[in-house]
C-alpha cells in the first residue's frame, strides 16, 4: 500500500546539494559563525542527510555561507557580524529555495498584433451620467 502511494505521487527531492560554511577563527565578525558551527551544525547535518555540510576555516576573510543546488546554481550569503540565530535563519532559507532565480510575473504588458474588433477604449467612451443637484434655499 505504501509503495503504491509513493509511486502514484512521486517523492520529494530537496534541491540543496551542498552548504559550505566559511569563517575566520580569530576575527570578531565571525563569532556568530563560530558559535553556529560549534552548537548547531551537527544537529542540522543529522536532520538533513541528503545535504553535504562543509566547514572551512578561511583566515582574514568575512564569514560566508555558500549553497550549491542540483541545477548547478550557487548562492553566497555574507553573514558578517550575524548572531547564531540569524545564521540559522539564513541556512533554513537557503535550504528551502529551489536554486532558480526569482522571476517576476505579470511585468510584461499584453500586446496584440491585430486591432480590437470592438474598437479602442478610452476613458471618455462611457461618461457617467451627470447628477443634477437642486438648489435648496435655507
Amino acid at each position: 500500500m505504501a509503495n503504491e502511494i509513493t509511486q502514484r505521487f512521486g517523492r520529494f527531492v530537496p534541491q540543496l546539494r551542498k552548504i559550505s560554511l566559511c569563517y575566520c577563527r580569530g576575527h570578531v565578525a565571525s563569532s556568530g559563525m563560530r558559535e553556529f558551527v560549534e552548537k548547531n551544525v551537527m544537529d542540522i547535518g543529522v536532520k538533513n542527510k541528503q545535504t553535504v555540510f562543509v566547514v572551512q576555516s578561511t583566515p582574514r576573510k568575512d564569514p560566508l555561507i555558500k549553497a550549491q543546488y542540483l541545477n548547478g546554481r550557487e548562492k553566497t550569503v555574507n553573514v558578517r557580524s550575524m548572531s547564531r540565530k540569524e545564521i540559522m535563519g539564513e541556512v533554513q532559507k537557503l535550504s528551502e529555495e529551489s536554486g532558480y532565480r526569482p522571476r517576476k510575473f505579470g511585468s510584461n504588458p499584453v500586446t496584440s498584433s491585430k486591432a480590437s474588433i470592438q474598437g479602442d477604449w478610452n476613458i471618455f467612451l462611457n461618461p457617467k451620467d451627470k447628477v443634477k443637484v437642486k438648489n435648496i434655499a435655507l
